[in-house]
């Protein structure tokens, strides 16, 4: 078992001992944790909006910058790529023709893997 892991299987942080077993300290002013608090205010939105607004706002307090985060890149990189694999599903029923969709499935899931493999690169 992990030195962070008590007797009864739960996290405990050794930093902040006094943090209840099972919690995990987090702070608002650690830029390694921001974009992971931000993504939790959005989850949260729909329990309490109050929360997760107040939350946002105390992380652009401390410089949370959401289009420079990386889970602004990373919904930009998936966002780019689902264009581009319609683009492809388009190109590739255009070329063969909507009659042909077992050879044009075939294609688009080529396509799929290239993509992804040009990601790896």
């Amino acid at each position: 078992m992990g030195s962070h892991i008590n007797k009864d299987g739960l996290f405990q942080s050794d930093k902040y001992p006094t943090t209840p077993a099972g919690k995990v300290p987090l702070s608002v002013k650690d830029v390694a944790a921001q974009d992971l608090l931000w993504e939790y205010a959005q989850r949260r939105r729909v329990v309490d909006a109050e929360f997760s607004s107040d939350l946002e706002t105390c992380l652009r307090a401390f410089g949370f910058d959401l289009k420079n985060s990386r889970i602004f890149k990373l919904e930009a990189a998936l966002m780019e790529a689902a264009a581009r694999l319609e683009e492809a599903r388009d190109l590739i029923v255009y070329e063969l023709g909507p009659d042909d969709d077992i050879e044009a499935e075939n294609h688009f899931i080529k396509s799929l893997r290239d993509l992804v493999a040009e990601g790896k690169s």
